[in-house]
């Protein structure tokens, strides 16, 4: 008997993992198309609240050269501007708010958020950093 190790290219064992993996890509295509679609029913539903946060994102990036929801959540109470549950707007709003053209990702860095920290563990949660397109 073969271990899984000492199988060759053309084994049926190998061709099981190899199927593993396409279903696991398939979940998260599947996954992906499906938080898409959240985002774009909760976009279209909020669009002038969605349009403040994309206004603030903006203020934030030109003042600092970049930006992330961190800081965009850390800005929401100075401007007055109310969390989404706070008027009854799902909170996966906030993840429309750099869909949009004006803005690149260019990298990532570790969260600020203290329950997403306690959730996660210090280091496992990051947030996407950006810069608007078009500003180096």
């Amino acid at each position: 008997m073969k271990t899984l190790g000492a199988l060759d290219a053309g084994s049926s064992a190998r061709d099981g993992i190899g199927q593993m993996d396409l279903f696991a890509a398939a979940s998260v295509t599947r996954a992906r198309q499906c938080r898409e679609r959240v985002l774009d029913a909760v976009e279209a539903a909020h669009a002038a609240y969605l349009d403040t946060l994309r206004d603030l994102a903006v203020e934030i990036a030109r003042r600092q050269g970049t930006v992330s929801i961190d800081d965009v959540r850390d800005e929401m109470p100075v401007r007055n501007v109310p969390l989404p549950s706070e008027v009854g707007i799902d909170s996966r709003i906030m993840g429309s708010v750099f869909r949009s053209a004006a803005f690149v990702a260019i990298g990532q860095q570790p969260t600020r958020r203290a329950e997403r920290i306690a959730r996660s563990g210090a280091g496992a949660s990051h947030v996407t950093m950006y810069r608007l397109r078009g500003v180096a």
